[in-house]
């Protein structure tokens, strides 16, 4: 719960009041096997329109195993089990990462909270050439996109950069489209150059993305 982003308490203690109710609801106990809980859970905020963020896919994001000394009741040793192994296990983690990433960045900037390296450093734990999928893409856009619009703009580059320059097992319009995206974030921030090598760039993935006259339009400002 810890790894959402809330922009105050009672966002928080809502949010734990409808997991409790649920959890009543469907008779969940320290004895409910884990497989019953992930069958049951999801299905039921699904079938019930209830609003829980990906929450059903957060408590397995995080393993935390507690070795606690007894009778005394004093933790020992906290180990993170998160999944470093290949396979589908750590598909499921790398997937949750980039939804909690996006979500977290969206509540965040939408209430000027600034401080985003929480999110940056998931999405660089993340950054392997295993993924370069479009969660991957959508996600450096989102992270840079968040820098620009807190005025960040050589962390903006450094993600629009990576995007630019990065092999993804995507179609050209896909990436293309992407590029676009940062080249007229360049545009609305005044980095002409770097708004026309981006736009640039999408033109030559995709032919027809559309953006001839932008182009057009900022080589004229800059031969002014």
């Amino acid at each position: 719960m810890d790894l959402i982003y809330f922009s105050n308490d009672l966002e928080k203690r809502l949010l734990v009041e409808k997991i409790n109710n649920v959890i009543k609801t469907l008779n969940i106990t320290n004895e409910t096997l884990r497989a019953e809980f992930m069958n049951t859970f999801p299905l039921y905020i699904h079938e019930n329109g209830i609003e829980l963020p990906f929450i059903a896919e957060l408590f397995t994001f995080k393993s935390i195993i507690v070795t606690v000394s007894m009778p005394s009741g004093i933790v020992k040793n906290v180990t993170d089990t998160t999944p470093e192994n290949s396979g589908s296990e750590k598909l499921n983690y790398y997937h949750t990462a980039m939804n909690l990433v996006s979500y977290n960045l969206q509540s965040k900037i939408k209430n000027n909270f600034t401080d985003i390296s929480f999110e940056e450093n998931i999405v660089l734990k993340n950054l392997t050439n295993d993924n370069k999928d479009f969660h991957m893409i959508n996600i450096l856009y989102q992270l840079g996109n968040s820098f620009m619009l807190i005025n960040k703009q050589d962390k903006m580059s450094n993600y629009y950069g990576l995007i630019y320059n990065s092999l993804f097992d995507l179609s050209p319009n896909t990436i293309a489209d992407y590029i676009r995206y940062a080249g007229e974030d360049y545009y609305k921030i005044g980095d002409l150059e770097n708004a026309l090598t981006f736009l640039k760039k999408g033109i030559e993935l995709n032919p027809k993305l559309g953006v001839k006259r932008l182009i057009t339009e900022i080589e004229t400002k800059l031969t002014q």
